[in-house]
Formats: structure tokens, C-alpha cells, sequence
């Protein structure tokens, strides 16, 4: 099993959000990072955490902070890039 993308303090505040049920609007690029990393599903009634959303919650992987996530993400991007 591969090693999971860091999320940032603010990213893990939005999605503990989400599972406490807090309405939120959620940033349309954190929204799309959360899908494709399958954190989250949009559904009629709203967006909704999946089953693995939540199990990053309770063992998350915080960077100190967000240009770190940032550097993590774009070194993730160029790795698929180069495939």
C-alpha cells in the first residue's frame, strides 16, 4: 500500500467539518482534491465523506503547513505527469 497525500491543518478542519455536519462551502479546489483522493462524494442532498474520509480522520497525516501540502500535491502532479 502506497503512502498516503499529506492533508493541511485547514484541510482537515474542512473535512471534520463535513463530519460533524457543518454547512459548509468548500473551496472548489480542495472539493476536487478531496474527490479524486475518494475522501469525499457529492450526493443530491450534498457532499457527503466516504468511508475512507473518515478513516483519514482518525489517523490523519498533517503537514506543518499549507505550502507544505502545496509541495506534496505538486510533487505528486509532476510524478504523474512524467508516467
Amino acid at each position: 500500500m502506497g503512502s498516503q497525500p499529506i492533508l493541511s491543518r485547514h484541510e482537515i478542519s474542512l473535512l471534520r467539518g463535513l463530519l460533524q455536519g457543518r454547512e459548509q462551502a468548500l473551496p472548489s479546489s480542495h472539493r476536487l482534491r478531496f474527490e479524486l483522493l475518494g475522501l469525499i462524494r457529492d450526493r443530491p442532498h450534498g457532499v457527503e465523506l466516504t468511508a475512507s474520509g473518515k478513516q483519514r480522520l482518525l489517523a490523519p497525516m498533517i503537514a506543518k503547513d499549507s505550502a507544505e501540502a502545496a509541495t506534496a500535491t505538486s510533487g505528486t502532479a509532476a510524478a504523474w505527469q512524467a508516467r
